[in-house]
């Protein structure tokens, strides 16, 4: 949290309101934390003894009604799932009560205030359909499955957001993103296949833990937590907060600890559970991948990413600087969508590329590390530290601040760039494909 920001507002807003956020990054986040005290005041509510259950009573009421200031919608329906669930299972078992009848009515409440805010109007306008929250969110989910497919070792932790922005969102489009708005689909995208495997066995032993027949209520008030914690992240990034796995966790460790000798039975029996759910939801994410997805011209490996052109092959040593910045895949694609391409394929290192590599582009500041292709090595802008040979071929703008010291080596120059080639793609196609560089 930034210095000095105020722990029941910040940046966030809506119709004027402030949205709670405690110390957060974003709403969404306190909101799940809220929810999840909110559940543990349930656990004393239905406690003996008078004095604790009106202490948990306060548990509940208050967070629940703190997390009506976080306007957060995912935060409401996770609330709204895990309050309904252990209600459901109490008046089951016991039946009614006055202590039942009490939650009901700050159930009331809570959705009063929902009213009274405003949340009940952000509820609906996402639903209208004209909420570019909303929207934007499914047109990311829309790509997940393609991005899957695209790289089944999956894009690498904390990489999700940009590579749905430089490879997968349309080219009109520029909204920023960190991660795919989804903590699962997140997951899954970043660590691939394997990582996917392991998340669903996980959440199957979870399952399978809180689904004992014949329980206590507690364990149902934990499979609660995990259910709120489960269905947040299903509208948001929250799981990336150490925070809201500690509720959670704390509550099985609890439940673990009851159990005494039956600890290492109950583990083998959610171990086994959780592999067979894990196998069989892999399965099925695996059909659904390959039916939604379709051709494409990305791919990722763990070593190099590619976008595939003509049966030219470039590989590139990227210095992002020179490529035209982060987004540099952007340019790749209008570029692509104008004229034929080679295939390029993007390194971070020379150290990464194949013994086999045929022609090498080298960006800027890249360190050759004495690796060349088996064909033309060109340099791209380079530095002036590069370790440029004669017999490279050297690309450089016609107004770069290094353009003159290049000069007597194999040099071609754009007209009218300067140390960025915004044609960078088009030029080195044109280069490799054999055609007349005059054209250039």
């Amino acid at each position: 949290m930034d210095e000095g920001m105020n722990w029941f507002g910040g940046q966030f807003a809506f119709s004027g309101h402030e949205r709670w956020q405690l110390w957060f990054d974003n709403p969404n986040k306190a909101a799940v934390f809220l929810v999840e005290l909110a559940l543990l005041g349930l656990v004393m509510t239905f406690a003996k003894g008078r004095r604790r259950a009106f202490v948990g009573f306060l548990l509940f009421m208050l967070p629940s009604l703190a997390m009506v200031q976080t306007f957060s919608r995912g935060g409401l329906v996770s609330w709204i799932a895990a309050v309904c669930f252990v209600m459901w299972r109490r008046v089951r078992e016991c039946g009614w009560s006055r202590r039942v009848v009490v939650i009901v009515g700050t159930v009331l409440l809570v959705f009063a205030s929902c009213m009274d805010q405003g949340l009940s109007r952000r509820m609906a306008f996402g639903l209208s359909g004209d909420d570019r929250s909303v929207v934007n969110r499914f047109d990311i989910w829309s790509k997940v499955p393609q991005m899957i497919h695209d790289a089944p070792w999956g894009w690498g932790l904390g990489n999700s957001g940009s590579a749905y922005m430089n490879w997968y969102q349309p080219l009109g489009r520029f909204e920023r993103y960190r991660t795919l708005v989804n903590s699962h689909l997140t997951w899954a995208v970043e660590t691939g296949w394997v990582g996917l495997f392991a998340w669903l066995v996980m959440w199957g032993g979870i399952i399978r833990f809180n689904c004992c027949v014949g329980m206590r209520f507690s364990r149902w008030l934990c499979f609660a937590e995990w259910m709120c914690f489960a269905a947040a992240g299903g509208f948001s990034s929250v799981m990336e907060s150490p925070w809201l796995w500690a509720v959670p966790v704390a509550a099985t460790l609890r439940e673990v600890a009851m159990l005494r000798g039956e600890v290492w039975a109950c583990l083998r029996i959610c171990s086994v559970c959780g592999l067979r759910f894990g196998c069989l939801l892999t399965t099925l994410t695996f059909a659904g991948v390959k039916m939604c997805s379709g051709d494409s011209r990305v791919s990722k490996s763990a070593e190099w990413v590619e976008y595939r052109g003509n049966r030219h092959v470039c590989w590139v040593v990227s210095d992002v600087d020179v490529l035209g910045g982060k987004a540099y895949p952007r340019i790749l694609r209008e570029m692509g969508e104008e004229r034929e391409l080679v295939t390029f394929r993007f390194v971070d290192d020379a150290l990464r590329l194949p013994t086999d590599a045929g022609c090498v582009v080298f960006c800027g500041k890249s360190n050759s590390c004495g690796r060349r292709g088996n064909g033309m090595s060109i340099w791209l802008s380079p530095s002036a530290d590069a370790a440029v040979v004669q017999d490279d071929v050297v690309i450089v703008g016609e107004f770069s601040s290094v353009a003159q010291q290049w000069q007597g080596y194999n040099v071609i120059e754009i007209l009218g760039a300067g140390d960025f080639v915004p044609s960078w793609p088009s030029v080195l196609s044109r280069l490799i494909s054999g055609e007349d560089s005059g054209d250039i």
